[in-house]
């Protein structure tokens, strides 16, 4: 949407303005009172620039929305000055909606980086516990070769299943390590 005011430099009096701005926002007598009150100081740096143009993107309150982006280009000529305004919301729609996209891949990429995490985990777990085979020679002999890197967890790990396994199939004789 492009909007055409046409105004005075000493104080920004609106002088006239096209149709499609009267349908956009409420018209007052100065061009300021479109202006969001925060974006007064920029306006007024855009506006009072000694150029004879300038450029700038400024926050507006139109009907619909009180923070509205637009691009606005002044062009003055002597004390009178013409303002394109060009709305940026459809633009600011089109980026919400590629980072609304990437948000939503990248929840799935976590959620499936933990699916593999624990994946990971469950198999080397179970890879600890390969390492440490229970084989039992005679009734009272058993042998259990560790395999891997002989660190406190691979021991935790296999400690209770091998204690277990030795009461239940070796004869009541002593257990040795």
């Amino acid at each position: 949407m492009m909007l055409i005011f046409y105004l005075d430099r000493d104080d920004y009096n609106i002088l006239g303005f096209s149709q499609i701005g009267s349908e956009t926002f409420t018209i007052g007598d100065k061009f300021l009172d479109l202006v969001d009150r925060e974006s007064h100081g920029k306006t007024k740096n855009i506006l009072g620039n000694k150029e004879s143009k300038a450029e700038g993107e400024l926050t507006m309150k139109t009907k619909e929305s009180p923070y509205a982006l637009f691009d606005i280009s002044v062009n003055w000529s002597g004390d009178r000055g013409h303002i394109i305004c060009i709305g940026k919301d459809h633009r600011l729609m089109e980026l919400e909606s590629i980072v609304d996209k990437h948000r939503k891949r990248l929840a799935d990429t976590n959620l499936e980086l933990l699916e593999k995490k624990e994946l990971v985990e469950k198999t080397l777990f179970e890879i600890k516990g390969l390492s440490c085979p229970f084989i039992k020679l005679t009734k009272s002999t058993a042998l259990v070769p560790l395999f891997g890197n002989l660190d406190v967890e691979l021991i935790g790990q296999n400690e209770k299943r091998v204690l277990k396994i030795t009461r239940r199939g070796l004869s009541r004789g002593s257990v040795r390590f």
